[in-house]
């Protein structure tokens, strides 16, 4: 090469670009965050906002943790808490 810098080829750029590309649309932090918006929101009473968010949150840790793990468990509890509540049963 004489002194000169070699180019890499094409190939060597094979991280994405976006760093959390690799986790998928709907990883498990984006439940935990839906998870603590939702509880937020319950606890200032705005059920109707808050039901969709947990039922996002149950929904993501099912595909991703499982019915088992107790992330799920705790959000399926609370989900129910806050059906029962919006339903004026609380």
């Amino acid at each position: 090469c004489h002194g000169r810098l070699r180019r890499r080829p094409p190939a060597v750029r094979t991280r994405p670009r976006n760093p959390r590309a690799g986790a998928g649309p709907r990883p498990p932090h984006t439940a935990q965050s839906l998870n603590n918006l939702a509880i937020n929101l319950y606890y200032q009473q705005e059920y109707a906002a808050a039901l969709p968010l947990m039922e996002r949150a149950v929904a993501i840790w099912m595909q991703k943790l499982g019915a088992q793990h107790p992330n799920t468990q705790q959000a399926v509890q609370s989900l129910a808490a806050m059906r029962r509540d919006a339903e004026g049963g609380g």
